[in-house]
């Protein structure tokens, strides 16, 4: 009778998922981003490999990049060179972290609190300000967008400032180049999901970002005077003075010079006033006191 040999089982544990606790403690220590350049577009290393130590605990992970986790993986970095890096992380030396590009597209879908805006290029160049409000210097009224698109030669691009209750900025993006606050209590950018949040269940921004759309489904856009809008799952609030306005909500802003604006009074007294905010969608009109 033949006998057939028994196959040796295998001693290597399933691997599993990196517990979000660990995970977040990780991201807070390295300041968001890849512990080398700073970019918040990070993956999860183990210092000593996983093979070897069969866990994820906290002080053994980094964070890396998609360029320097490769780098290390294929040693054109040392493991040396790596644990100098996970003790004294780029970020860790600036108020944000290194900026991640998204390239322009064709066109870039916006919806804010549920509200979408629309611009069409006719040429191919110019901007539409999404979200604006005025504001005012000494050299005179001026218009402060929050959200605006750009187009170059048929190629659209999105800059924004989100900001936390006091208008402190938390995340910019110029021409689609974002950096974000290396002192917030956690930052996450996974998938096309940027996650900003200010204490355990306690979110500051929720959206999605990607070369062709941009979803807030919570923000901040506040400026030094605590004017701006908030966006929530209920919609848009204009905010004056710290003060929120009526909710907009399923609103459509097509083409024209921009979207919502809130227009003081004091900036700009009348129509006729020289580049008065007009062709704007929606204007949220703040009477002079």
């Amino acid at each position: 009778m033949a006998i057939k040999s028994q196959s040796a089982q295998s001693t290597t544990k399933k691997r599993s998922a990196i517990p979000e606790g660990v995970r977040r403690a990780v991201r807070q220590r390295c300041y968001f981003g890849c512990v080398v350049c700073g970019c918040p577009i990070f993956q999860y290393d183990h210092l000593t490999p996983y093979s070897e130590v069969q866990n994820h605990n906290e002080d053994n992970l980094t964070l890396l990049c998609a360029m320097h986790h490769p780098d290390k993986t294929h040693s054109r970095m040392s493991d040396e060179l790596v644990r100098y890096y996970n003790s004294n992380p780029h970020n860790a030396k600036s108020d944000y972290t290194s900026p991640y590009k998204i390239m322009p597209d064709r066109n870039i879908d916006i919806i804010l609190g549920g509200n979408r805006f629309v611009k069409s290029f006719t040429n191919g160049v110019g901007e539409y300000y999404c979200l604006a409000t005025t504001a005012a210097d000494e050299s005179g009224s001026y218009l402060n967008s929050f959200a605006t698109l750009h187009a170059e030669d048929g190629w659209v691009s999105l800059s924004m400032v989100l900001t936390d209750r006091q208008g402190k900025i938390i995340l910019s993006v110029d021409h689609g180049e974002i950096i974000s606050s290396s002192g917030v209590w956690d930052f996450h950018y996974e998938g096309s999901t940027i996650t900003i949040r200010q204490g355990l269940g306690s979110i500051l921004l929720d959206m999605d970002f990607s070369s062709d759309r941009c979803v807030i489904r919570k923000g901040l856009f506040l400026d030094s005077f605590l004017n701006g809008y908030i966006v929530n799952s209920k919609g848009l609030f204009p905010v004056v003075d710290d003060e929120s306005s009526n909710c907009i909500q399923n609103s459509y802003a097509a083409n024209g010079r921009g979207g919502f604006i809130i227009c003081h009074e004091a900036h700009y007294p009348s129509p006729r006033t020289v580049n008065y905010p007009s062709g704007f969608g929606f204007m949220y009109w703040v009477p002079k006191v």
